[in-house]
């Protein structure tokens, strides 16, 4: 053996011995910091602590004003009930887009089955309720005297008339393209716990009541529950009856008609109408 494996053998003879149970009594100092052995490398694409905390509160936030957007878009702003036999009720947000509708009576649910009306411009959605009450028969060419009431309800009384005017061009346009004649009665009218009540009493629309009282104001002897009965045609002749020596400063209320389109066939016959009245002056002149 040579002296360096003597040296070592030495080492190891003289080096304290220790059991596991003293390893296991044993004090044990824990670091204060880490040293270069022990310090971790950090991430290349680790963020810091504030950038993610940063990046969660603007979720929060974001997630925060998508809420009140769609609460906003579907805040009810105003509302129009319209009324041909089926009865329906069109709420619109301040956009004029249309968040909500209610059939009041039976043959408003079968109108509102196939529309499809979530977030949509009114024009739009009144356009695709016309169709479906043509395709139903509540309105035809065959019948010349077609009726709609267009009531509009708004805090606001000048949004209310352009409302009432946009809403009432828009089917008279409609209708007149498709050869439809109309009668459209277009009316304001006003949030009433009381006369709602009483038009769900009646199974009619608030527009329809609002109609209704306007009758009765003029007509004394006339009572609600017959007045619930008549036709919207009736109605409106009762109402103009009264009214046709009254001036009309503010626009309360108007019913506009509108003609149906002239077609190719009645052309042809205001043609032979013509050649034979031709015909009549060469008579003459003979």
């Amino acid at each position: 053996m040579n002296r360096i494996e003597e040296r070592l053998s030495r080492a190891i003879e003289d080096a304290p011995s220790v059991s596991v149970e003293e390893l296991k009594r044993a004090d044990v100092q824990k670091m204060k910091e880490h040293d270069d052995i022990t310090m971790q490398e950090k991430g290349r694409g680790q963020k810091p602590v504030w950038m993610r905390y940063a990046a969660a509160a603007a979720g929060i936030c974001l997630c925060i004003l998508l809420v009140f957007s769609l609460r906003f878009q579907r805040r009810a702003s105003s509302i129009v009930d319209f009324d041909v036999n089926p009865s329906i009720e069109i709420v619109l947000n301040k956009e004029n887009r249309v968040i909500r509708m209610e059939a009041i009576n039976h043959e408003g649910e079968e109108i509102l089955e196939d529309i499809d009306y979530e977030n949509r411009e009114v024009d739009q959605v009144v356009e695709q309720m016309l169709d479906e009450m043509i395709e139903h028969g509540y309105l035809s060419k065959e019948n010349l005297e077609n009726h709609i009431l267009l009531s509009v309800e708004h805090p606001d009384h000048e949004k209310a008339e352009e409302l009432r005017i946009r809403l009432n061009s828009a089917v008279s346009e409609y209708l007149n393209e498709k050869g439809i004649a109309v009668y459209v009665t277009d009316q304001e009218m006003s949030e009433n716990e009381e006369e709602e009540e009483i038009a769900e009493k009646y199974g009619i629309s608030l527009g329809k009541l609002t109609l209704i009282r306007k009758v009765m104001k003029e007509h004394k002897n006339l009572k609600i529950e017959d007045l619930t009965q008549l036709s919207l045609k009736e109605l409106t002749e009762l109402l103009d009856e009264s009214r046709e020596d009254a001036s009309t400063e503010s626009r309360p209320q108007t019913t506009t008609r509108a003609p149906a389109t002239t077609t190719a066939d009645d052309d042809d016959d205001d043609d032979d109408d013509d050649d034979d009245d031709d015909d009549d002056d060469d008579d003459d002149d003979d």
